[in-house]
């Protein structure tokens, strides 16, 4: 008995490897499974909110970023618009920060920022991110571009988590205003820099955005401290009410510098703020239009 099953066994086996298949079975393995689905990215959408491994918000990509369900929850960083490169941008390989490509992205981003906040992101205490696919989305056909919002703390790009949209913060009372800072220092400089409220002591004010003219991103600190420090003297003696240089001593101006690859897509903006000279020195309410007044106590 057992070696008649043998033999029907390897009869079986002799006609499936001959084109046969016993009944019911049309001898191919595969054609009745259904196709897997073609893999999908999905494209982010104005309102986004999204946490982020980044410390600072330079360092801000679409790879350490994770969406979150609400903007009511914790995140660093808002999707405020979103666009798609097309034509000539549309490569092999994701657009170059110094490409035209991500050039008109970013001044797609900062006019439409502009609407979203109800004025320019410079002047609030945000950074704006041009965030492109990462290198395996673009091969699969993304061609999105993310312009994000990053939530910081004031004079640098340290990041801090937001429990609300970004959306309207420079209209009606400008809750994410840049405005009156305070300023703690160590043996090496500047420690920290907070916002403060400028109906009480504080050590500086924000005093306006310096933008640097185009031109190659010089490889040198000094050239590029020189830039903004010299740009922002410019930008608070027009927020002092005084005429350049400012004859003053008693007053010194804040610059935070430029971004590599920022400057090379076309943010070239120096944030400047105007302090007392003397790190000791604090000032109530605003100095601005202050001219040659003394300091307010």
């Amino acid at each position: 008995m057992r070696r008649g099953i043998a033999a029907v066994v390897a009869g079986i086996a002799l006609a499936m490897l001959a084109g046969c298949a016993p009944a019911g079975v049309d001898g191919n393995l595969t054609d009745d499974w259904p196709a897997l689905p073609e893999p999908t990215i999905r494209v982010p959408v104005v309102g986004d909110c999204w946490s982020t491994t980044a410390d600072v918000s330079v360092d801000v990509t679409t790879s350490n970023t994770s969406l979150v369900d609400s903007c009511s929850l914790s995140h660093q960083t808002e999707t405020a618009h979103v666009g798609q490169f097309s034509g000539s941008a549309v490569g092999k390989s994701v657009p170059a920060a110094d490409s035209a490509a991500m050039r008109a992205a970013y001044r797609d981003c900062a006019a439409a920022t502009k609407d979203y906040l109800g004025g320019d992101w410079y002047d609030a205490r945000l950074d704006l991110v041009l965030l492109t696919p990462s290198a395996k989305q673009w091969a699969v056909g993304a061609r999105y571009y993310r312009c994000d919002l990053v939530s910081i703390r004031t004079y640098r790009h340290d990041l801090v988590t937001a429990h609300d949209s970004a959306k309207d913060g420079l209209r009606g009372a400008r809750p994410l205003a840049m405005g009156c800072i305070d300023v703690t220092r160590d043996s090496d400089g500047i420690n920290t820099v907070d916002p403060a409220d400028c109906a009480k002591s504080h050590s500086g004010e924000y005093a306006g955005t310096y933008l640097a003219p185009a031109g190659p991103y010089s490889s040198s600190v000094d050239v590029r401290r020189r830039i903004g420090l010299d740009g922002c003297q410019h930008m608070v003696a027009r927020f002092l009410g005084l005429s350049f240089p400012i004859a003053r001593t008693d007053i010194a101006w804040l610059s935070t510098g430029f971004v590599k690859d920022h400057w090379a897509y076309g943010d070239r903006g120096d944030r400047c703020f105007a302090m007392a000279y003397n790190s000791a020195k604090k000032t109530t309410g605003s100095i601005k239009g202050l001219g040659g007044k003394p300091l307010p106590k």
